[in-house]
């Protein structure tokens, strides 16, 4: 028996020394025996193998071979909507700034730059409002994370307690929690995708036909790069722009209200392949008989910053989605948890807000500019197809007091519609609690700093 692992980096290289098994029963050993080499004739011999992929992967087809080559990409100040779309493939594998843990109250010239690179019709056209509108979302946002730190460590802790820094990061992340419901879907993050080269292409080849021409943008230029680093995994005219891409109505919205549960579920199997249409629904449903061995679950009652949390599950499946303005007495549609933090001031900022959205709606002509200025906290329409074991790893991965409150509300819920007596207890645990202590343990910093309520 043989077992090693070369010293070798290049994913390109990797990838054809993988697929030369596919064709002779000659050891690695004596294909890497020429890779040792001096450094010359290890160039020649590296850049043979790589041109071999472009012939066998791009012009022959055999596209498993760049399965068997990986990378990683940075991708930075794109909207939390874009990161989205990005991490849109059961193939993700990455990071992404967290709303749960990080200060985004700096980014209000990020969003306004953003707007008028992608949305500049709109943008110049409605300016001032718009730009009026940012800087109100941000400030409620800071004004809500200082109100909830305040309500937080007086109503937990004794007066004029001197909070530890554990103790402090876990009222900071709880105030996160609370604030991030008020932040902008626009507002810009970052995040990394790690993946094979076929992955990554195959992706980004469709991002380029996405509704948001930021999202388009950002697939054409991940694939100029992708094609400048590895010439024979990418094609040069990857990156060249569509000329034509789905509409918001095409890619996101389409009404199953009166569907049957299996014509759902082949709306459902019909969209894994096509991906281009979402559900509009009311209530939680679900098929006990486990179609095809997969529960299909269907609600409107998640939040838009908690659905991207079950949206990275990878062994699963949901609907891509986006906030839809509805404004009502209440909000825009914003689930209610977020709303029982505010108290009369917070709520007329937020009036104030909705009332200038309404008369900025009536001034677009665009059909996706407003969705960057819609919070969080919205709730969206959710539909997800996953099979028994990774609805339990969700359950175990979920249910716990450290994760976003609406989220474990909404898996209470599920838990309860599809009788999960075994995680019946964990559900009675979640129903009254309210902050956790151990969020202030949950850093890969020393030293985090957040907001300060002495700002």
């Amino acid at each position: 028996m043989k077992i090693f692992c070369p010293n070798i980096n290049n994913p390109e290289t990797l990838a054809m020394l993988q697929a030369l098994y596919s064709r002779s029963h000659k050891s690695i050993e004596e294909h890497l025996v020429d890779m040792d080499s001096d450094n010359e004739s290890q160039l020649k011999n590296e850049e043979k193998l790589k041109n071999s992929l472009k012939k066998y992967y791009l012009n022959y087809g055999h596209e498993s071979i760049a399965d068997c080559g990986s990378t990683t990409l940075f991708i930075e100040d794109v909207s939390i909507i874009a990161a989205k779309a990005i991490q849109e493939t059961n193939l993700y594998n990455g990071q992404e700034s967290s709303t749960r843990y990080i200060d985004f109250s700096t980014k209000e010239d990020s969003l306004k730059s953003l707007l008028n690179d992608n949305e500049n019709k709109d943008y110049v056209k409605n300016k001032d409002l718009i730009n009026s509108i940012i800087k109100d979302y941000f400030t409620l946002y800071h004004s809500v994370f200082n109100h909830t730190f305040n309500y937080i460590k007086n109503t937990k802790f004794e007066k004029d307690y001197n909070l530890t820094p554990n103790e402090k990061r876990a009222v900071e992340a709880f105030s996160f929690d609370v604030a991030r419901g008020f932040l902008p879907s626009g507002t810009t993050t970052q995040l990394s995708f790690h993946g094979t080269l076929r992955g990554l292409r195959k992706h980004f080849l469709h991002l380029k036909k996405h509704p948001f021409n930021e999202v388009r943008q950002i697939a054409t230029q991940a694939l100029s790069i992708l094609y400048s680093k590895y010439p024979n995994s990418f094609k040069e005219e990857d990156s060249v722009p569509y000329k034509d891409h789905y509409s918001t109505d095409e890619y996101f919205v389409f009404d199953i209200s009166s569907l049957s549960s299996n014509e759902k579920y082949n709306l459902l199997y019909t969209f894994k392949n096509n991906t281009d249409v979402i559900v509009k629904n009311n209530g939680i449903h679900h098929n006990s008989s486990y179609m095809n061995g997969n529960v299909l679950i269907i609600s409107n009652k998640l939040d838009y910053g908690s659905w991207r949390d079950l949206q990275r599950h990878r062994n699963g499946f949901c609907y891509p989605t986006i906030p839809q303005f509805k404004p009502n007495s209440k909000g825009f549609n914003i689930h209610d948890w977020y709303m029982s933090y505010l108290d009369d001031m917070h709520f007329d900022r937020l009036y104030y807000i909705i009332k200038n959205l309404e008369k900025l709606e009536t001034n677009l002509d665009s059909d996706t500019l407003l969705n960057y200025l819609l919070p969080l906290g919205t709730k969206v329409d959710y539909i997800g197809s996953y099979n028994v074991e990774e609805i339990y790893y969700i359950m175990d991965l979920r249910l716990r007091d450290t994760v976003h409150p609406t989220l474990t509300q909404f898996l209470s819920d599920v838990v309860n519609k599809l009788t999960l007596t075994e995680y019946y207890n964990k559900v009675s645990e979640l129903s009254n609690r309210e902050f956790s202590l151990k969020r202030g343990k949950q850093t890969i910093f020393e030293n985090d700093k957040a907001i300060s309520d002495k700002d």
